[in-house]
């Protein structure tokens, strides 16, 4: 029966192919190619390389590569080596870890242990005082108390000012817009709103003192100032602004209405 190189090499030169050519196709090297016709297998760093390039060599010529694989594992493969007999000090140091194990298992057990043990103690504790009340409702006092209106609460203050049913405080504003329109607003001195409004939108502020806005698309948007409409602040596309101030109330009347600056 020929050889595994045997055979690599006289299909190699039956198909006319040089070593050269088998390496271009297959990138094996072509010391590699050689130690393979010449079956220098221990030449391969392991026996994995060595299959790999039988592979593809068998492959690249045609010929089954799964059956001279298994014949290289048959001829070439390495035996396997008896296990040493066991001694006297193996069996020592199997006794020693099986001793190890069961200690640490041990371990485990009492640990488990303890941390059932305090809950266990718990509940029979609570089992046997079942009349026992709760601390953390100790301390919540249940008694029902009657509710005081708020309104009696301020009546009773001595500084409570007095003041007419429907009078307003401050000055109220609302503004909605019909426009995209680029909005500034501040109440009070205080900067509350710069932005863009949308079609629809509609924004309140109440002051104290004063309200004061800009805006750059008059036409845009329409005012409310306690309640009441005010006329239109001017054409679309123009810049406007102003400010809404609160006189303060008169004694014994309802509270002035607000006074307004615009400014075109």
């Amino acid at each position: 029966m020929s050889s595994i190189g045997h055979i690599l090499k006289q299909e190699r030169e039956a198909r006319g192919v040089s070593l050269s050519d088998v390496h271009a196709a297959t990138k094996i090297t072509l010391q590699n190619l050689e130690a393979l016709e010449e079956e220098r297998f221990d030449s391969f760093p392991n026996r994995v390389y060595t299959r790999a390039f039988l592979r593809d060599y068998a492959n690249f010529l045609g010929l089954d590569s799964g059956a001279l694989l298994e014949r290289y594992e048959q001829e070439w493969g390495s035996p396997r080596k008896p296990e040493p007999p066991r001694t006297n000090n193996s069996k020592s140091a199997d006794g020693a870890a099986s001793l190890i194990r069961a200690f640490s298992i041990l371990i485990i057990l009492v640990i488990v242990g303890l941390a059932t043990v305090k809950p266990i103690t718990k509940l029979m504790q609570r089992s046997a005082n079942p009349k026992q009340t709760p601390v953390a409702n100790a301390d919540i006092d249940t008694t029902p108390r009657p509710n005081k209106p708020v309104a009696s609460v301020e009546a009773s203050k001595p500084d409570a000012p007095s003041q007419q049913p429907g009078a307003q405080q401050g000055v109220n504003l609302t503004i909605t817009a019909t426009e995209v329109s680029w909005l500034r607003v501040r109440v009070d001195g205080k900067q509350v709103f710069e932005g863009a409004m949308r079609p629809s939108q509609q924004m309140s502020w109440q002051g104290k003192k004063n309200i004061a806005y800009r805006t750059g698309n008059a036409g845009g948007l329409r005012l409310k100032l306690d309640g009441k409409d005010l006329p239109s602040l001017g054409k679309r596309g123009a810049i406007s602004k102003g400010w809404f101030t609160a006189p303060p109330a008169a004694p014994g009347n309802s509270q002035s209405p607000p006074q307004s600056q615009p400014i075109q």
